[in-house]
């Protein structure tokens, strides 16, 4: 009789352990060299991932490193020509990499910068390129259809002026104006070839327009839904759609989210958050479903901090729903989709604490590929 007890308990142990494997769940990767925050994180052509810039207690930082997901392991490549922190980083249709602008700090001075550099990755190198017209942090910068790169946004200073950077001339145009002056701004290029620009860091910033590039000018986009002045968690759905997670406004951080639908050209209202969290990091998953990480949020005993708790957004509900926790709380980090269905969170920083860290989320076995939301 006990011996079929213990046969009991240890299928009943085996049967548990299947699960938890089966479940979703987080895994800790290779660590990077270097503690880091308020990085660029860039899926390169063959899959591998460029970490490039940041800061931590030694201050800002123009080191890079490459993250390998068929070893799991970091490696050193070549540093930028200058520290960045903050910067943009496109990766263009010839493979290469575009980082732009960013900020350096010292003890003694604090600079936003106008020079961009590429990122070789057939030779490991980087090296200066055109420079922009204004300094900017903490902007976007999307590839657009016909190869060039859009930027637009950036610094605490909010920027009406937008342009273009030519890879075949290695120059930057500058464009005409924005209708709104708007710092942190997030820019899209929609299916159509048209750039969406939204958001900014003050309440006037809180509409969107368009830039046509066929006109060469921006026009006005339709009403958003919510009145959101900066936004923390957006990501491309395997729809097209553009899913805004999360924003602050005049008043804090809040839950609720919308989407940007390019075919019908309107703002739609999905369902909020399950966490109020700024400051966090989002990857769309193989099976098409969005996970957003970490960030800042209220704890127990209503403190903001860092959080490990991450949640899923699935677009056949238009609905959110916590899921597995990281294995260390992290805000400022990069999210990074891979080309194995899986995602990448890298670094970031928890109470103070810069992260040399890395782990990746790890979908439920089997995956169902979800049907995008209409």
């Amino acid at each position: 009789m006990l011996r079929n007890r213990s046969l009991l308990v240890s299928a009943v142990c085996l049967l548990l352990g299947m699960h938890n494997l089966l479940a979703d769940h987080f895994v800790f990767t290779g660590s990077m060299s270097q503690a880091r925050t308020g990085h660029t994180a860039t899926l390169l052509s063959d899959g591998r991932v460029l970490v490039a810039g940041g800061q931590n207690t030694t201050g800002a930082l123009k080191t890079a490193e490459i993250y390998d997901p068929s070893t799991g392991r970091f490696s050193s490549t070549g540093s930028m020509t200058q520290p960045r922190v903050n910067a943009a980083a496109t990766r263009m249709a010839d493979g290469r990499v575009l980082i732009t602008g960013g900020f350096n700090f010292t003890a003694e001075t604090f600079t936003n910068l106008t020079a961009a550099e590429i990122y070789d990755p057939a030779t490991s190198r980087f090296s200066p390129t055109g420079s922009m017209s204004v300094p900017r942090t903490g902007h976007s910068a999307p590839l657009l259809h016909d190869g060039q790169v859009f930027v637009v946004g950036g610094t605490a200073t909010n920027i009406q002026q937008a342009e273009i950077y030519n890879p075949g001339s290695s120059t930057f145009t500058t464009l005409p104006s924005m209708l709104v002056a708007r710092g942190q701004a997030v820019a899209f290029t929609l299916p159509n070839g048209n750039v969406l620009v939204a958001g900014g860091n003050l309440t006037s910033a809180a509409g969107a327009e368009l830039f046509d590039v066929g006109l060469g000018q921006f026009e006005p986009a339709p009403p958003r839904t919510l009145l959101s002045r900066s936004i923390h968690g957006i990501v491309v759905l395997g729809s097209g759609e553009i899913l805004f997670a999360g924003s602050i406004d005049d008043n804090g951080a809040s839950a609720r989210s919308e989407v940007f639908d390019p075919g019908a050209g309107v703002f739609l209202p999905v369902g909020s958050m399950a966490v109020v969290r700024s400051n966090h990091a989002g990857a769309v998953l193989g099976d098409g479903r969005a996970l957003f990480t970490g960030g800042a949020a209220l704890d127990s005993t209503q403190m903001v901090r860092e959080t490990s708790s991450v949640e899923l957004f699935d677009p056949a509900t238009g609905q959110f729903r916590i899921t597995a926790s990281m294995l260390s709380p992290r805000g400022g980090h990069t999210a990074t989709a891979l080309r194995n269905g899986t995602a990448l969170f890298i670094g970031g920083a928890n109470q103070g604490v810069f992260l040399d860290s890395a782990e990746t989320y790890v979908p439920d076995v089997p995956t169902k590929r979800r049907a995008a939301r209409h």
